[in-house]
Formats: structure tokens, C-alpha cells, sequence
């Protein structure tokens, strides 16, 4: 058992507090932890409740790290446990942050899919084969990025995005050897199938 002796506010960073124990220890407290186990100066507490203030406080701290993080754009459940696990948090906080993301509406990998793929055939002008792979190094399943891609990528869109790039690349190949392969590994490196490319290589020959 464990008492508290006194809570101080720290003067430098007022979200957090200074939990005096008898057994000589100071801990740090988020004031959303102190505010949800409505810890007051004089309180006895266990071992046990300890371990749970102590968890739910480094649920709190794992919380806003997310919370930034996201600020910067949008974020995959797989980029942010893998971003939570590089500053030393366990399994278990990682889970209730992912948890109140999605309830918050904060993160979904289908909707975050849907956008980066329609990214991917507007802006960057990618194939199939290189969006599916963004999409699966980003922790996407594979169920999410086969519904995602069968519903946005199309053999209009790609060959369009394949016709416009081959046009760019073969005035870049002007006066140059070899341009049907030059073009086709080009094309393959962006990620379009081999169909498309031989119609794209074939529209311009």
C-alpha cells in the first residue's frame, strides 16, 4: 500500500504533475490521468491500482503522440502502431490508442486507401502493380487494397496514364537507340501491366 503525500504541478510543462509517495518515490502524471483516477493528496493506494494509473498514463502520453503525428496528414493504423512502437510503447496502450482513433473517426485504412490511390492514378500517373505495393508497405491488408483498386483503377485510367507518360518519356528518348525497350522498362518501373504498356508502346510506334 502506498500513500500519496502531496500532487505538485510542474512549473515548465503544466500538464503534468509530480505525485509524492511514502516510499520516497515522485511520479509524473499526465493531468488527464490524475482527472480520471481522481487522485487527491492522502489517497492510499495498492500495487495493483498503481500499475494501472501507470499504464493508463503511458496511454495518455502514447495518445498525444498519435494525436500529433496525425496533425502532419493523414496515417494508417500499421504507420501509427509502428510509430508508437518505435518510442518504447507496449502492445496494450498501442491497441486503446488505435482504438480511439477509430472511434474518433481518425483513422481508416479504406478511406485512406481510397485517397492515396486516387493520388497515385491523378497526380503521380502510377500503375496498378506500383500503387498495390504502396499500398501493402503501408500495413493496407490485402482484402482493403484488392476492394480499393477494383473499384478505382481502371483499364481507361491506366492506359490514359500510360499513353501520357510515354509520350513525355519518348521526347526525353528523341534521337536515342532503343526507345521501344527504354519505354517499356520505364512504363514497368511505374507499375503498369504488361498489356497496357505493349497498347501504350504499340499507340506511339
Amino acid at each position: 500500500m502506498f500513500k500519496i503525500l502531496k500532487i505538485e504541478q510542474n512549473p515548465k510543462r503544466r500538464e503534468l504533475f509530480y505525485i509524492f509517495l511514502n516510499d520516497g518515490r515522485v511520479l509524473e502524471l499526465k493531468y488527464q490521468t490524475i482527472q480520471h483516477f481522481k487522485l487527491f493528496a492522502d489517497d492510499i493506494i495498492t500495487e495493483k491500482q498503481l500499475n494501472l494509473i501507470m499504464s493508463h498514463d503511458n496511454y495518455e502520453r502514447a495518445k498525444d503522440i498519435a494525436l500529433k503525428f496525425l496533425a502532419k496528414r493523414s496515417r494508417t493504423k500499421y504507420e501509427i502502431c509502428k510509430y508508437l512502437k518505435t518510442k518504447g510503447f507496449q502492445n496494450m496502450e498501442i491497441f486503446r490508442v488505435l482504438l480511439f482513433c477509430y472511434n474518433k473517426g481518425l483513422i481508416n485504412d479504406y478511406e485512406y486507401a481510397k485517397r492515396y490511390t486516387l493520388e497515385c492514378i491523378n497526380s503521380k500517373k502510377d500503375g496498378l502493380y506500383k500503387i498495390r505495393r504502396k499500398l501493402l508497405e503501408k500495413g493496407i491488408s490485402k482484402k482493403t487494397v484488392n476492394r480499393v483498386l477494383k473499384e478505382l483503377v481502371t483499364e481507361d485510367n491506366q492506359l490514359t496514364n500510360a499513353f501520357t507518360l510515354a509520350q513525355k518519356k519518348l521526347k526525353l528518348l528523341s534521337g536515342k537507340s532503343n526507345k521501344k525497350e527504354k519505354l517499356y522498362r520505364y512504363l514497368l518501373q511505374k507499375g503498369f501491366p504488361k498489356n497496357v504498356i505493349f497498347k501504350a508502346i504499340n499507340h506511339f510506334s
